[in-house]
């Protein structure tokens, strides 16, 4: 049908288009009933507050909604009778007249046991507007499918059967076979007939979902998806988590656009008994970050990132396992090294990257990590490096190359009369000791003229590692990532990473390279992306944004960025 390809020829019109036939932008979206035509047993359900992304898309009241109008008036007039046009022209003029309100949220469902079908769920705002609508283009095209009445619903079945639009005049129902059972007709009019008895609303994981105030909101029940896997991939599943009670969790996760920010999170809910014991359990393993080690990080780093841990806590909650312990069993002398090694672990962890300087092609790593007793990770590292531990790191500076002797290139052999093939041997060996601080230290170039190194060892109570020239572990730095606005945010927090873009786009040759794509016209709108852990098992993430104009919001950035790159690379 032309119609299509005339009037959504670019992502911007697509989405323009898709956000004005959906909303009707008068009144805010908020939860509905309407969800309940799906069964208690479905295993997942996305919501999505249309009319929120529509109002935070920026799209409302621009040009491009009154364009969008004309251009798809002039292909249905191509294509449609004048009647369908003159229905078409009044549902632009007020998207309630398709008999679908999605002032309220539209469900995206996945099959269930009971009901093996995907699709979505509307609210219907007039159930004759929308079989009008439907009735015209159904007359339009012979090929859609036809309609039938029941005592409780209308139904619009396709030609093969496998899908179908069900209504009354309170629920839309697009039920989608994904089983090729045929009966998608006979199990939507069971679930008209049952909704108001038993449906998703009595499911307490969906009922939090449906509560919060998300643009997008996600439930999945693991223990209902579980019931609709194959067989055979639950049992990999089961087996792939011996001792871990999957079918006891239910996963919630929401994304919301704010004016500043991009926010999400993904949180894990423990359902049964089992569950909530082994939620403790890895509760007891996490310990908050305190940020202490920001003030050995110059400012000048675009990546950060760090945890809290507890070794013994989770060396105890592992050692359950009886797949671990069998692996243990066979190796026990390193099963003792790898114990020693964790259990001395406890504290916070932190690591950190800058851009390479100068004509250095290696950005500059930097962590560092809380222990209780370096002797074990000594012997661990001795283990590693085949080289006897030993040195006192704490007293110096981190040298890079001092003494180093450069070996010749040697010949390793001919390839063939025609070509010789010259391999140059190594300047130094992989792992080596620093000749000045006694650590230990990685090549990361070992047929370089002047190798670069990362360095690493133990003091009293901290590991770290360090490829930067005059490191000092116990140092601190006066311009120190403990003066970045997002340093007290990552407080309190079980693990953290932070992406500051602005400080990554100083770097000359970043600069450079965003100048090539359509990304160079955003960059300046980015300030950091920031993912935090919660106890007890809380994940969310934050892209956030500066310098926007006035009538610019995130969620219209993104969009025009996504709309730049199709229109460029399509």
């Amino acid at each position: 049908m032309n119609i299509v390809k005339d009037s959504f020829s670019n992502v911007r019109g697509l989405f323009t288009g898709l956000m004005l036939l959906l909303v009707t932008v008068a009144v805010s979206s908020c939860s509905g009933d309407h969800a309940r035509i799906l069964p208690e047993d479905c295993a997942g359900v996305v919501k999505i507050d249309v009319k929120s992304i529509f109002d935070k898309s920026g799209l409302k009241g621009s040009s491009d909604v009154k364009d969008w109008k004309e251009k798809i008036l002039e292909a249905a007039d191509k294509d449609f009778s004048s009647s369908t046009c003159k229905r078409i022209e009044e549902i632009l003029d007020d998207p309630s007249e398709l008999g679908v309100d999605l002032r309220k949220p539209v469900y995206i469902y996945a099959p269930s046991k009971s009901f093996p079908y995907a699709g979505f769920v509307a609210k219907v705002l007039d159930d004759d507007d929308l079989y009008r609508f439907l009735e015209m283009m159904a007359d339009e095209e012979d090929n859609l499918g036809k309609f039938k009445e029941y005592d409780n619903y209308r139904t619009f079945v396709s030609p093969d059967g496998k899908e179908a639009l069900a209504f009354n005049g309170d629920v839309l129902i697009l039920a989608v076979d994904v089983e090729g059972g045929g009966r998608v007709t006979r199990d939507l009019g069971k679930r008209f007939d049952e909704m108001d008895k038993t449906s998703i609303l009595d499911n307490p994981e969906f009922a939090e979902m449906d509560g919060r105030d998300d643009d997008v909101a996600m439930c999945l029940m693991m223990d209902n998806l579980m019931k609709v896997m194959p067989a055979s991939v639950a049992e990999n599943v089961r087996k792939g988590t011996q001792g871990f009670d999957v079918e006891g969790y239910s996963v919630l996760a929401g994304l919301s656009f704010g004016s500043e920010s991009v926010d999400a999170y993904m949180e894990t809910l423990a359902m049964s008994d089992k569950a909530k014991k082994q939620m403790k359990e890895s509760a007891d393993i996490q310990k908050e970050v305190t940020g202490k080690y920001l003030e050995k990080v110059s400012k000048e780093a675009f990546a950060a990132g760090g945890f809290g841990f507890d070794g013994p806590a989770f060396w105890k909650m592992i050692c359950k396992n009886e797949a671990v312990r069998k692996l243990l069993d066979e190796e026990p002398e390193k099963a003792r090294m790898i114990e020693d090694v964790v259990n001395t672990v406890s504290g916070e962890g932190f690591f950190a990257l800058t851009a390479p300087r100068g004509d250095d092609k290696y950005p500059v790593v930097s962590g560092f990590v809380d222990i209780k007793n370096r002797s074990a990770v000594d012997a661990l590292m001795a283990e590693i490096t085949g080289l006897k531990a030993g040195g006192n790191p704490a007293a110096a500076g981190l040298a890079s190359s001092d003494s180093v002797a450069v070996a010749e290139a040697s010949e390793v052999y001919d390839y063939d009369d025609a070509y010789d093939y010259w391999e140059r041997a190594p300047v130094v060996p992989e792992f080596s000791r620093d000749p000045v601080t006694g650590c230990f230290r990685y090549c990361l170039d070992r047929y370089a003229d002047n190798p670069k190194f990362v360095s690493f060892g133990t003091t009293e109570k901290m590991f770290f590692f360090s490829n930067e020239e005059g490191f000092k572990p116990e140092g601190k730095v006066s311009a120190s990532l403990a003066k970045a606005d997002y340093a007290g945010r990552i407080k309190g927090k079980t693990s953290f990473m932070v992406v500051d873009f602005r400080t990554l786009f100083e770097n000359a040759e970043m600069r450079e390279e965003i100048s090539r794509t359509p990304f160079k016209n955003y960059s300046d709108n980015l300030s950091t992306f920031e993912m935090y852990s919660e106890k007890p098992a809380k994940v969310t993430a934050s892209l956030r944004f500066r310098d926007m104009g006035k009538n610019e919001t995130p969620l219209s950035l993104i969009v025009s960025f996504i709309a730049d790159c199709v229109n460029r690379y399509a």
